[in-house]
C-alpha cells in the first residue's frame, strides 16, 4: 500500500500537464477557425490525445492520493467527479477527431469547450481540497488597506 500512496502523491506533479494541454488545445481549436491558422486543427488533435492520456493518468494518481485520506469529503467528491468528466471529455474529443472526420469537427469543438469548463471546475474543487475554502479570500482580507493600516499603527 505504501507504493500506491507514493504513486498517489505524484498526482500533485502530474495534474498540471492535462490542465496546460487542454488550455492549449482549446486555444488551437479557436485559432483554427481562422483560415490563416487552419493547420492548427491537426496540432489540436495531437493535443487532445496528450490531454486524454495525461488526464487519465492524473485521475488514476488522484484516486490513489485520495485513498490516503485526510481530505474534505465533499470537495474531494466534487473534484473527483469533474476530473473523471474531464478525462472522458478529452478522450471523446480525441476519438471524434481521429475517427469522425471533418463532419464532426464542430461537435468535437463543442465537447472540447464543455471539457474545458469541467477542467476549470476540477481545478476549483482541487484547490479547495488542497488549500481550503478560504485560501484566496483570507489573503485579500489579511492584506486589505484597512488591516495594513491597523498593523502599522500598532
Amino acid at each position: 500500500m505504501d507504493f500506491v500512496f507514493f504513486l498517489g502523491r505524484m498526482h500533485v506533479l502530474i495534474l498540471h500537464v492535462p490542465v496546460g494541454v487542454i488550455l492549449l488545445a482549446v486555444m488551437a481549436d479557436w485559432l483554427s477557425m481562422r483560415p490563416r491558422f487552419a493547420n492548427l486543427l491537426q496540432v489540436s488533435t495531437l493535443l487532445w490525445g496528450v490531454a486524454a492520456v495525461t488526464a487519465i493518468g492524473s485521475v488514476a494518481t488522484g484516486m490513489m492520493h485520495g485513498a490516503e485520506g485526510g481530505f474534505d469529503a465533499g470537495n474531494l467528491d466534487s473534484h473527483r467527479f469533474y476530473a473523471i468528466l474531464t478525462a472522458v471529455g478529452s478522450t471523446v474529443v480525441w476519438v471524434l477527431r481521429l475517427k469522425g472526420g471533418p463532419a464532426v469537427i464542430g461537435l468535437a469543438k463543442a465537447v472540447g469547450i464543455v471539457t474545458f469548463i469541467t477542467m476549470l471546475l476540477t481545478v476549483h474543487f482541487g484547490s479547495r481540497v488542497t488549500h481550503g475554502e478560504r485560501f484566496l479570500s483570507v489573503s485579500v482580507t489579511t492584506h486589505s488597506p484597512a488591516s495594513l493600516a491597523a498593523a502599522r499603527s500598532e
